[in-house]
């Protein structure tokens, strides 16, 4: 939408507010990202860093790297399950490929427009309704949020954590039970629930309104899997599968760094970041992600110097891998479609 506004001398002057809400958000990104960077390196030893990263043990560094791609297949596995029971039309790699792009873009765009990305990539590709697509991500991510919150609670039976990570985990809990109560009575009731919408949305503007009775009903429509009871428990089971992998990859790379840190902590750093990285930083969310694992792993008294270098390798791993799969995604097609029509051009050209 664009608003006209008028300045003193009479000239009209278009200001698009939607750039201005991102140009916004940028620039708070980049005091945040920056503030949080220089937070992370302050203090540091440049040489141990680099000692301490030169030093890491590739094994371990590979294992980290697979529980990443075991990650990503699970949430494909999860996602096309969610479409159930027309689930087995669904296409394997197209999932693979929109989650993959989804995650790459949630990291270096802001708002989170990578999930909405990939809805609108799986509804062209395999021709279904986006709006039903966004409601299975919805579940998705409340099931995310539940096995985290469980998590979280078992985490705090088990060490101490420090009083900052107290009220992050309390929002965390009550922020989710809120969302899975809602998300189950929604898919349980879904026509009490469109009825309650009716009603609500008769004092809203007709344009609202229509749009609220056009999508509402198929957005709800992406929750009806966690209706088959058999579906819903495979659902939750894939959802703490998913947990595991990416507590696992960050205990491995402590192997790989040689500290001897429990799986706890490991768990604990997963929390931290999941829960402190919805703030507005940098693109890549470099920065908040450095500082917040610097910030967890001298919570078990890691030397600063080896938490900084773990913070790289473990951006590298979780973030940087899939940035550069996706980037293969989108490039990889573009590639094959200029070498064929080069291959087409040469083959007309000799004739």
């Amino acid at each position: 939408m664009k608003e006209t506004l008028h300045s003193q001398d009479g000239s009209g002057q278009i200001l698009d507010k939607p750039k201005k809400k991102q140009g916004l958000g940028l620039v708070l990104g980049l005091l945040l990202g920056g503030w949080a960077l220089w937070l992370a390196s302050r203090g540091v030893n440049w040489n141990h860093l680099w000692a301490a990263m030169r030093s890491i043990d590739l094994r371990w560094l590979g294992m980290a790297l697979g529980c990443v791609l075991l990650n990503l297949l699970v949430l494909t596995l999860r996602w096309r399950l969610l479409f159930y029971p027309q689930h087995t039309e669904r296409s394997w790699l197209n999932l693979f490929r929109g989650i993959v792009i989804g995650q790459a873009l949630n990291v270096i765009a802001p708002g989170r427009i990578g999930e909405f990305a990939r809805a609108y990539a799986i509804g062209t590709t395999e021709g279904i309704s986006k709006a039903k697509a966004i409601g299975t991500i919805i579940v998705e991510k409340v099931m995310d949020m539940a096995a985290l919150m469980m998590a979280t609670l078992v985490l705090w039976e088990s060490i101490t954590p420090p009083s900052w990570a107290i009220g992050l985990g309390h929002a965390l809990m009550w922020i989710t039970a809120i969302a899975t109560v809602a998300l189950l009575f929604i898919a349980l009731r879904s026509e009490l629930s469109l009825l309650w919408m009716r009603r609500l949305s008769a004092f809203m503007p007709q344009k609202a309104e229509e749009f609220l009775a056009k999508y509402a009903q198929l957005v709800i429509a992406g929750f009806s899997a966690i209706c088959y009871r058999w579906v819903h428990g495979c659902l939750w089971a894939l959802s703490f599968l998913l947990l595991l992998f990416s507590v696992l990859t960050n205990y491995f790379l402590f192997r790989a760094f040689g500290l001897t840190l429990p799986v706890s902590a490991a768990l604990f750093l997963l929390v931290v970041l999941q829960i402190g990285s919805a703030p507005p930083s940098l693109p890549g969310k470099f920065g908040v992600f450095h500082y917040l694992t610097v910030l967890a792993l001298t919570s078990f008294m890691v030397d600063r110097n080896i938490a900084l270098a773990y913070s790289v390798v473990l951006y590298c791993v979780a973030i940087l891998s899939k940035i550069i799969m996706a980037s293969l995604f989108l490039y990889l097609p573009f590639l094959w479609h200029e070498s064929k029509n080069g291959a087409l051009a040469n083959t007309l050209g000799r004739e």
